[in-house]
């Protein structure tokens, strides 16, 4: 295995999920820093409910559901079961196992602790050798603006309204006075390698960078990171990315996500499935390296490990 020193990801979701545990598979773990997207956190049941966070949490100590994409392998539903018998409308599905963490973490933080600590007590308790950061401990919020004129959280959109109607804007309220987490800003200016994960760019990779101390400490850095593209031959591998981008008049292609990250990394890895595109990203001023980017295939995590080293070295 190559050595590592010194290691940040940034992102949220399935996407980062799956680039983690690739990269922990490598032996990264205890040299990796994720920072990851708080912009998708709500209230349900009175308790904080960390979905980003809950999925890399899930994924690298090995209890997500693969199949399903979200929540804890082997789960349970009674709590759920017992809120439609009683009446109440549980839109948002929280299993039983799932439960547990919510119930721990809002215990914690009502007993004066931050975010950032809590994540940490949770990393330790289920064996997890990558550190993992929340953004800030300052509410962010993502808000969809519809094109019906409402305002929803990003978890209303998403979940209850099942992604509809569609999209007319798209706001991170509070990130522009939140204060970055300081471990997630450290990681952020003294690791050597930076990456943007393949996630949703507009969903889990903008709420971080729309707090200005993020943004302007990870543009200062551009040679020294590597953004992942989301899309394979113009398709996410999971969930709402080339919808979002469509609705929002960004080209809904790995052109489209250069765009957006162009100030922020100077190279980009694509899919093969894209190379008729990587000149077009290059006007932008993006370094372009072809390499398979599904991750379910066999060893894509140990080349693009690799290649993520190269690139900063180049």
């Amino acid at each position: 295995m190559m050595a590592y020193d010194g290691w940040c990801v940034l992102g949220g979701g399935v996407g980062a999920a799956r680039l983690l545990s690739a990269l922990q598979l490598q032996g990264a773990g205890p040299a990796l820093t994720a920072v990851i997207n708080t912009g998708d956190d709500c209230q349900v049941y009175g308790l904080l409910i960390s979905p980003d966070l809950d999925s890399v949490m899930y994924a690298l100590s090995e209890r997500n559901d693969a199949e399903r994409g979200w929540g804890r392998r082997n789960e349970t539903w009674r709590v759920l079961e017992e809120l439609r018998a009683l009446g109440a409308d549980p839109w948002f599905a929280l299993g039983d196992l799932d439960l547990a963490i919510h119930l721990y973490r809002t215990q914690q933080l009502l007993s004066g602790i931050t975010l950032t600590e809590v994540t940490a007590d949770l990393c330790r308790r289920l064996d997890i050798s990558t550190t993992i950061v929340p953004m800030t401990n300052d509410q962010v919020s993502t808000h969809l603006i519809g094109v019906d004129g409402t305002d929803y959280a990003f978890q209303e959109w998403f979940v209850r309204q099942r992604q509809l109607p569609g999209i007319a804007s798209v706001y991170y309220e509070g990130a522009s006075r939140a204060v970055p987490s300081t471990l997630a800003l450290d990681a952020i200016r003294t690791a050597r390698v930076l990456v943007i994960a393949p996630s949703n760019p507009v969903l889990s990779i903008a709420p971080i960078l729309a707090m200005p101390d993020f943004a302007s400490n990870v543009a200062a850095r551009r040679e020294r990171n590597v953004a992942i593209s989301p899309l394979i031959g113009g398709s996410a591998v999971k969930g709402p990315t080339v919808s979002v981008l469509e609705q929002l008049d960004i080209e809904p292609s790995v052109v489209g996500v250069a765009s957006l990250w162009a100030p922020y990394a100077a190279t980009m890895l694509v899919d093969p499935a894209d190379v008729d595109l990587t000149h077009r990203m290059e006007t932008l001023d993006m370094r372009c390296i072809v390499t398979p980017l599904l991750f379910s295939q066999p060893d894509v995590g140990a080349t693009i490990a690799a290649l993520l080293d190269q690139a900063v070295l180049a």
